[in-house]
C-alpha cells in the first residue's frame, strides 16, 4: 500500500489496469500519477470552480471531471489535451460514470441526469432527483440511479431507476 502524500485531495479515480490514478485537488487541478512511482505525469487544468468528481473511462483513454459550477470536462489521457465536453449542468456536478464500453458518460447534479455520447457528441437530459452514484449495468444497456422523493410526513422515499440507453 502506497500512501498518497498530497494535500487537499477532493476526489480520486483509478485506471482500470491499476497503472495510474487521477487525483482531483483543492486547487481545482487534476494530477495523473503512476501508482508505482507516485510522480506527477500530467496535470490537467481549466476548471473555474472546485472539483466534485473525477473518473477514468474503462478503456483508459478519457478522463472526465465535474465541478461545483456545473461544468463537466473531458481530456484525452494519452495526449493530455482537452476534448469536446458535454453541456454544463445548472447545479454542482455530484457524480460521473462511464458506460462499460466507454461510449457514454453520465453525470448528475441532484436535479437532472445527463447522458453524453462520446462518439456522436449528442447528449440528453433526464429530469429526476438522484442522491447517489450513477452506475451502468454490466452489459451497458441501462444506467442505474438512486432516486428520492419527499413523502407527506417529510420522509424520503428512495427507488432505483433503470434508464435505457439509445
Amino acid at each position: 500500500v502506497k500512501e498518497l502524500k498530497t494535500p487537499g485531495v477532493r476526489c480520486l479515480s483509478v485506471m482500470p489496469d491499476f497503472s495510474c490514478c487521477a487525483i482531483g485537488l483543492e486547487d481545482w487541478t487534476i494530477h495523473l500519477r503512476r501508482l508505482m512511482s507516485l510522480h506527477d505525469e500530467t496535470i490537467f487544468e481549466g476548471h473555474l470552480s472546485p472539483l466534485r468528481d473525477v473518473t477514468i473511462s474503462p478503456d483508459g483513454k478519457v478522463l472526465a471531471s465535474g465541478a461545483e459550477d456545473g461544468e463537466v470536462r473531458l481530456w484525452d489521457l494519452r495526449s493530455g489535451k482537452p476534448l469536446a465536453s458535454p453541456p454544463a449542468h445548472k447545479n454542482p456536478v455530484q457524480y460521473l460514470a462511464f458506460s462499460p464500453d466507454s461510449r457514454y458518460l453520465a453525470s448528475h447534479d441532484l436535479a437532472d441526469v445527463h447522458i453524453w455520447s462520446l462518439g456522436n457528441k449528442n447528449s440528453y437530459t433526464i429530469g429526476f432527483a438522484t442522491r447517489g452514484q450513477l452506475l451502468f449495468t454490466p452489459n451497458g444497456k441501462h444506467l442505474a440511479a438512486a432516486c428520492s422523493a419527499s413523502a407527506p410526513q417529510g420522509e424520503q422515499k428512495f427507488s432505483l431507476k433503470l434508464i435505457p440507453l439509445p
